[in-house]
């Protein structure tokens, strides 16, 4: 089974590319080591497609806090010689959960049902296959 859930903070706006929006999400860790409190944050790439990734792209900025469900992405490719590795999430679901803004048209929609998902078992319609990813 390749299932993930992450909820946090983007790092930085979603960009658009070729029907594909990405972004970074910031996931803080706190834990007890011999008593005192420690924090250390993963920052964590996201791929969407579709009609969710155009949403992405209106309703969400840096520091909007979203939750993410999707499945693990791994590429491994070479640079300079030396093996590399890179994952991301490849979103199923995005969910907005920052709070809706007062001001101007930047009130998010009503999260999708999975229904309206642009996904077919477990893919995209319009997702490149890993294979085909430059990276």
């Amino acid at each position: 089974m390749n299932s993930v859930s992450i909820a946090g903070n983007l790092t930085r706006d979603v960009e658009m590319k070729d029907g594909r929006a990405s972004f970074s999400v910031a996931v803080n860790r706190v834990w007890a080591k011999d008593g005192v409190k420690q924090e250390d944050v993963d920052y964590i790439p996201v791929v969407v497609f579709g009609g969710q990734a155009e949403n992405c792209q209106r309703y969400l900025h840096k520091g909007s806090k979203v939750g993410v469900e999707g499945r693990l992405s791994v590429h491994k490719y070479e640079k300079d010689g030396q093996p590399r590795t890179y994952t991301s999430v490849v979103a199923r679901a995005v969910e907005f959960l920052s709070p809706k803004s007062t001001g101007g048209n930047t009130t998010a929609p009503p999260v999708s049902s999975e229904s309206e998902c642009p996904f077919v078992d477990g893919m995209p319609h319009d997702a490149v296959r890993d294979e085909e990813v430059p990276f």
